[in-house]
């Protein structure tokens, strides 16, 4: 009831019959009438009543969205970023490495099964990268300020054998050379140094991946987070689209715009709440 459709209003409640006194006590405001007394609604519940699918669209929204981040998440190692060694020296850096380096074989075309490196198998892959061919090689990361300590470590695992292991650019050059000189004393197999590639993923670049809050984890957050935005914003979208038309009866100008601001509004928030997620992990 409002001030411009008072008095309409009002008579019309009374021809149907309904008790004068009661109708006149109606302030303004919205009401229910569910046959035997008036209900008065919030704001929140009438907009609910007069559009019911906005809790469907709202629930289909939240669902995908759950569903592709879960998807998208299960390929990193975000949870791992604010991991210590038993020193207290933070490892996150190499989780991070591992996941751009990732990303970077994903945007040159290949397949990347980064399931692999959560096996916690000792010297196995951390990916398996396949090209457009159908050829596939298992990939090592090793992300190390010393290059020194690099080469001992990759020593300890046998030079990790049939794989190919690729080192941050500071420190790859020299992990070469320290491996030659241990493939000479036969510390390492033979050709061990041959398999060892420049990464173009620094050192830097993965320490401020791993941390909260840094330009660079929020842009790296943002690419993961995308996918998840824009699946959410053409899935409400369509599903908007689907019940206003049919509500309106025909496809006009208000099924547009309602189309627009449920999928893109509902996009956005779920990109925005993937990338909030994903930060507070780091934590």
């Amino acid at each position: 009831m409002t001030f411009e459709n008072e008095v309409e209003l009002r008579e019309k409640l009374k021809r149907m019959g309904l008790d004068p006194e009661v109708v006149d006590a109606l302030e303004y405001g919205c009401y229910i009438y569910d046959g035997n007394r008036f209900r008065k609604l919030s704001k929140a519940e009438w907009v609910a009543y007069e559009n019911p699918e906005y809790g469907v669209v709202s629930g289909a929204g939240c669902a995908v969205a759950a569903k592709v981040m879960g998807n998208s998440n299960a390929e990193l190692h975000t949870d791992q970023y604010k991991c210590r060694n038993k020193f207290g020296t933070p490892t996150g850096k190499g989780y991070a490495f591992e996941d751009l380096n990732n990303g970077a074989f994903r945007k040159a075309g290949y397949k990347v099964d980064s399931s692999v490196g959560k096996t916690c198998i000792k010297g196995g892959a951390d990916a398996i990268v396949t090209d457009k061919e159908g050829n596939s090689i298992e990939v090592q990361y090793k992300c190390y300020a010393n290059p020194v300590q690099a080469a001992k470590d990759i020593a300890e695992m046998k030079g990790y054998p049939g794989q190919q292991i690729w080192i941050n650019p500071e420190s790859a050059e020299g992990v070469k050379v320290k491996l030659k000189q241990m493939e000479a004393k036969g510390e390492v197999p033979e050709e061990t140094a041959g398999r060892v590639f420049n990464s173009p993923i620094t050192l830097e670049k993965s320490e401020k991946v791993a941390v909260p809050f840094t330009k660079e984890g929020l842009l790296f957050d943002a690419g993961t987070a995308l996918k998840t935005g824009i699946v959410v914003a053409i899935v409400v979208g369509g599903i908007a689209f689907v019940i206003n038309a049919k509500k309106e009866g025909r496809i006009n100008k208000k099924v547009a715009k309602k189309t627009a601001t449920w999928g893109l509004g509902l996009g956005a928030l779920a990109f925005l709440v993937h990338i909030g997620i994903n930060q507070l992990k780091r934590i």
